[in-house]
This record gives structure tokens, C-alpha cells and sequence, in this order.
């Protein structure tokens, strides 16, 4: 979501606000910039909500002033992956439906595609968005994990990016501080050529041979700047985009 939530806003010029700026899990699991970890026994005073076992008085005020002290900015840590999503900056991968904001024939070009896609994901757009291979669309309703856990299914890692004959799209990528290989993960359809071009109009032309699996394929190196722009365009056959990926 990150990948996608600051561009769009930006893009519609919607005021933004990183939510939630500190969040519980230093492993990762966490969802915002700055991650703390829970003292001991937070597990317990949790399972109370739930319905477990009430702890004492005591040891509520012992585990929740620890949890206070856990959260100042000195004790936390910085998710800087989370930090680079949000930006694009390069050392990120992007799902190919993270595609740029804008308008038709500027950030992408579709010859209409006008079905939809099973997650109902930038219809407007009219690309042409399919599933992965074996998945099938959400039903709607909410799935749940145990416990308050929702299932972590979302459009952007279940979708491909289809791009036909005279189609294109364009990703964004700031802050590229050093040479930056850009690498697809792509597969073709029927025997198809392609080429990328960056904002400095370097380019470089690609054939791919019908395949079922996915490759990746470095396609073209950036050079250092402040924001790149490429452009994928199909000259011939069709091509599915997995994700783009700026090293």
C-alpha cells in the first residue's frame, strides 16, 4: 500500500499523513515508520482483552508504563524499507499495478480494457489488470485470520500488469543516489519486443519467446538523479509485468 498511498494522494492533491507513525513490531509486522517493541508481559494484559485472564492491578500499571517507555523515539527503531515504499526511492520493488498517476497517453497508454480486474483495482484507468496465475478474486466479505488478524491479501501482490501491442506505462523512482539497474519480472505472451526508455531518453529494446513462468530481466541502468521516470512500451505481442525493481 505504501507503493501506491502518497503518489495517488499527491497526485489528486489530498493532504497525507503517514498513519500510524509508531507501531508495535520490531519484527517487521508493524505498520508504521517508527516500530517499538512490547515489554514483557504485554502478551497477557493483550489475552485479557480477548477474554483471558485478568492481571493484577499492579502488574496492568508495571506492563503499561513500560509500554510508554517503550514508545519514545530513543527506543525505537526506523523501518527504512517502509520509508523508501512511501517515496519511491531507489532500493524498492514495485507491483506492476503501481504503475504513475496521471493522465491517459502520459503515464500510461491502454487501448481500453473495460472489465475490470478481480479486485476492482484503477477500473477508471482501463489497463488491463489480471490475476496471478492460481488465485482467485476476494469474495467481498472480510476475511479474518485467528484473533483480530485480517488476511494480508491486497490488489497490488495479486495483480499483473497486461501490455499489448502499442501499450505503455510509466514508474517513478526518486532519490537514485548511485547507477541503478531497473530489472522486470515479466513474462511474454506470444513472441513479443519491447523497450524502455528513461527520462533522458536512453533506451534499450528487448524480444521475449512465449513463456508460462515469470523471469526477471534487467532492462536498462539509470544514472544518478534527484527522480526518473521510465516508460515500458510494447512494440509488438503482449507482456505481463510482475514488478519493477530499482536496485
Amino acid at each position: 500500500a505504501n507503493a501506491v498511498g502518497y503518489e495517488m494522494l499527491a497526485y489528486f492533491g489530498i493532504g497525507f499523513n503517514q498513519w500510524c507513525w509508531k507501531s508495535e513490531g520490531h519484527d517487521g509486522r508493524g505498520m508504521g515508520i517508527w516500530l517499538y517493541e512490547n515489554p514483557k508481559g504485554f502478551e497477557e494484559l493483550a489475552a485479557y482483552f480477548k477474554g483471558g485472564n485478568r492481571p493484577s492491578y499492579e502488574d496492568s500499571i508495571r506492563i503499561l508504563d513500560q509500554v510508554l517507555e517503550q514508545i519514545k523515539i530513543e527506543n525505537c527503531v526506523l523501518s527504512e524499507d517502509r520509508v523508501r515504499y512511501t517515496l519511491h526511492q531507489q532500493g524498492i520493488t514495485l507491483p506492476a499495478a503501481a504503475y504513475r498517476f496521471g493522465l491517459p497517453k502520459d503515464a500510461y497508454f491502454s487501448r481500453g480494457w473495460f472489465e475490470g480486474n478481480g479486485w476492482s483495482y484503477r477500473t477508471d484507468d482501463q489497463t488491463r489488470l489480471v490475476m496471478k496465475d492460481g488465485l482467485i478474486p476476494p469474495t467481498g466479505v472480510a476475511e479474518k485470520m485467528p484473533g483480530f488478524q485480517r488476511s494480508r491479501r491486497n490488489a497490488l501482490s495479486e495483480l499483473l500488469l497486461e501490455l499489448a501491442e502499442g501499450e505503455f506505462t510509466t514508474y517513478l523512482i526518486r532519490d537514485v543516489v548511485r547507477a541503478c539497474p531497473v530489472t522486470l519480472k515479466l513474462r511474454a505472451l506470444k513472441e513479443s519486443r519491447f523497450r524502455v526508455i528513461d527520462d533522458l531518453e536512453n533506451q534499450a529494446e528487448h524480444n521475449l519467446l512465449p513463456q508460462t513462468e515469470m523471469t526477471d530481466l534487467q532492462v536498462l541502468t539509470l544514472d544518478p538523479a534527484q527522480v526518473h521516470t521510465i516508460r515500458i512500451e510494447v512494440l509488438s505481442g503482449c507482456i505481463q509485468i510482475e514488478s519493477v525493481t530499482f536496485a
